[in-house]
């Protein structure tokens, strides 16, 4: 989401809702919105009481994006839990990340921090250029990312550079550093010091170039490390840019899970 924070679905079973609470504070810390659903919270000690549980945790998942399995013992063997999985899989959601509610505390922060760092977005392009890129950022926000447009939240009173500066490095471990790259950006000297700088520093960069425009050869080399996007401003070739980011994202998830 635009500056709001993403919306998290937590699975989890009510016997882990301590811990569950502690993880849902630190989303929440992060500027998140995580979704734990106690599931006392509803009665379920008749069949109206179970459908209406049911059906609003089905709402919910329908409507997300992002998913936390909170995975124990008693996980595994809950019924209720189980069916969420179930459903979650059986509804195409393919951002699923788990994390061990057996593990001490300080071990699940970071794998919610690491989560964090994953959905967020920053996006570096020219002012002039803004009518073109807000269909990008709003097909990016679409699905949920949490994204970072430099005009939107750069304070004024403070070194841009240093702003900027500190955003790429945050990318550096997670995240993506788009840099949209247009007619009216590449007659800025911030395109060239920006993608040095991020390249230094390891973020994943992901640079976009619009239309048929002549690339210096600095530029040309910077971008050609990191497979360049070529696309026309159209929400079609658009939404192809967040199919881009979502592959990555998985293939982060598949790395998250094996400890790696």
């Amino acid at each position: 989401m635009l500056k709001g924070g993403c919306w998290i679905f937590l699975s989890h079973s009510s016997h882990d809702i301590e811990k569950v609470r502690i993880v849902r504070n630190e989303f929440e810390r992060l500027g998140h919105n995580p979704l734990a659903f106690h599931l006392k919270c509803l009665s379920t000690d008749t069949e109206e009481g179970r459908r209406e549980l049911d059906s609003l945790i089905k709402r919910e998942i329908d409507a997300r994006e992002w998913f936390v399995f909170c995975e124990s013992p008693e996980a595994v063997q809950s019924k209720y839990v189980q069916d969420e999985h179930t459903y979650i899989i059986n509804s195409s959601k393919d951002k699923v990340w788990t994390i061990d509610m057996t593990a001490d505390i300080d071990s699940i922060l970071d794998k919610v921090r690491k989560i964090c760092l994953d959905i967020e977005v920053v996006i570096f392009y020219a002012y002039r250029d803004r009518n073109i890129i807000r269909p990008l950022i709003n097909a990016i926000v679409d699905k949920d990312y949490s994204v970072w447009p430099l005009e939107d939240n750069l304070q004024y009173g403070k070194m841009w550079d240093k702003q900027i500066s500190e955003r790429i490095i945050g990318c550096v471990y997670g995240g993506f550093y788009i840099v949209v790259i247009t007619q009216e950006s590449i007659k800025s000297s911030f395109v060239e010091k920006e993608l040095a700088f991020a390249s230094l520093q390891g973020a994943w960069i992901v640079p976009i170039v619009i239309g048929n425009i002549k690339l210096s050869e600095n530029i040309r080399q910077w971008i050609g490390n990191y497979n360049p996007i070529f696309v026309k401003p159209t929400e079609e070739e658009f939404a192809g840019v967040v199919d881009i980011l979502d592959d990555v994202v998985k293939k982060k998830i598949a790395k998250f899970d094996s400890g790696q």
